[in-house]
């Protein structure tokens, strides 16, 4: 997986150009563009300035004309033809097929992200990185379909200039590439957990199960609720111990909320899909276990409460290859809250009614805050030292943050040179101002404070 950061459009093309050019006669490209008036697509004609080095990259190496360039690129972003170009995508080889493929590159915006396969890809460009991680998940998983051949695969992530605070490139990198990898749980595609249950559940029993599929992932079953359904039982896991009572309760009850269409399976497919999940969870604990690639089979022979018992699984879900320095670090940065639009406009709205209450009168005629000018002197001195206040205060936590997994109200206190009472005072108002919801120090009921992801 690489990491490609450009500083405007041209260059991410030219980016784009060179790793296209590397391996364009040795692979097959994936090349994922943004919606309309995203990203860098602030124009829709600006996608035409891809194609267009597409068809330079393909004409140059394979010494073609335009014309039969143009026949070796699946355009799947323009309206007019989608439709037509989506069968074509369709009639591509499968794994197993002998047939070659007719399409070096295919272009893609939204569709081909889910529901669509072209087997043949082993190169991804995504130049639309989204923030929504389980969209990523689902890009990425395009290039991890079987095809005769393939035996390695790469990411590029064509991504806006970073923006650093407090950190060296290489260590802003590092942290966003382990939290994705963390989240994404990787595992799932090199090593899906299998059911042995058919990929269409008949409606009724006149109906016949399809024959195509006799074994299908656990992912299969849960659909888009297969993320929610993970992130629930690592939660509640958190404060339980990791054996086959505890498995049995919460697993029933993550059945219950995310299985669709739960009335289609048997009674024996409910409990091939239980299994499944401990064999998830022993995934999750064991790094030892997941590197020997266990799955249900080992579960239903040997036990699930055995197998905990016998390996030492201590029940603690965020065991991995990280040191413990590194976890400890990595902990931090999910938990570090992101500050969004409407947050910021919510703490300038505060701060301005702040000045009001201090001054006793209105600061301005409209709520709007375009510049200095608007606000006379007095109330700006006012804003800007309440401002300074808490900007000290987060800058403080922050480094609280990275040193140390808890700490006390009292060592804050007195860092901050204020009194306990004060200092829950600060915290009480702001956070119902206009704090992130899950900002550290959610729960001043605690005597030390942890981080809330």
């Amino acid at each position: 997986m690489v990491l490609e950061e450009y500083k405007n459009l041209k260059n991410m093309l030219d980016k784009l150009e060179n790793n296209l050019r590397k391996e364009i006669k040795t692979n097959r490209h994936l090349v994922i563009v943004p919606p309309t008036k995203a990203k860098w697509r602030i124009k829709d004609e600006y996608v035409n300035k891809v194609f267009d080095v597409i068809y330079k990259v393909i004409m140059e190496e394979y010494l073609v004309t335009l014309d039969v360039a143009k026949t070796m690129v699946n355009d799947l972003v323009t309206k007019r033809t989608q439709q037509k170009n989506d069968k074509l995508l369709r009639q591509e080889p499968k794994n197993g097929q002998s047939h070659a493929s007719k399409y070096v590159v295919v272009v893609a915006c939204m569709k081909c992200r889910e529901g669509s396969d072209w087997c043949p890809a082993d190169r991804l460009h995504n130049t639309s990185m989204e923030r929504s991680p389980p969209l990523n998940f689902q890009t990425n998983g395009r290039l991890f379909r079987e095809f005769l051949g393939k035996d390695n695969v790469k990411i590029y992530y064509y991504v806006k200039e970073f923006v650093i605070k407090n950190k060296t490139k290489r260590e802003f990198v590092s942290d966003a590439v382990n939290s994705m990898i963390h989240y994404m749980l990787m595992d799932d595609l090199f090593n899906p957990i299998m059911v042995d249950i058919p990929h269409f559940i008949p409606k009724n029993k006149n109906e016949k199960p399809s024959s195509k599929r006799t074994k299908t992932t656990l992912a299969d079953h849960f659909g888009l609720n297969y993320f929610d359904a993970k992130k629930v039982l690592l939660k509640s896991f958190e404060d339980s111990s990791l054996n086959d009572q505890n498995a049995n309760r919460i697993i029933t009850n993550v059945i219950s909320r995310y299985l669709p269409n739960k009335d289609r399976y048997d009674k024996k497919q409910i409990t091939e899909i239980k299994n499944a999940w401990k064999v998830f969870l022993i995934r999750v604990a064991s790094s030892e276990m997941r590197n020997k690639g266990v799955d249900i089979s080992y579960v239903r022979k040997n036990g699930f409460d055995i197998i905990v018992e016998r390996e030492g699984i201590s029940g603690n879900i965020f065991t991995s290859h990280l040191t413990v320095e590194e976890m400890k670090r990595f902990r931090q940065v999910c938990r570090l809250k992101s500050w969004d639009v409407e947050t910021l406009e919510k703490k300038n709205d505060y701060l301005i009614k702040f000045a009001e209450n201090k001054l006793g009168r209105k600061v301005l005629k409209s709520r709007v805050v375009t510049s200095a000018i608007d606000i006379d002197k007095e109330a700006l001195s006012i804003i800007r030292t309440e401002h300074n206040r808490f900007i000290k205060f987060n800058d403080k936590m922050i480094d609280f943050a990275k040193q140390r997994n808890n700490f006390s109200v009292k060592e804050i206190a007195g860092c901050l040179k204020l009194s306990e009472v004060e200092l829950r005072k600060r915290i009480i108002v702001w956070r119902s101002e206009f704090l992130p919801s899950g900002w550290m120090g959610d729960d001043l009921k605690h005597t030390s404070w942890d981080f809330a992801i």
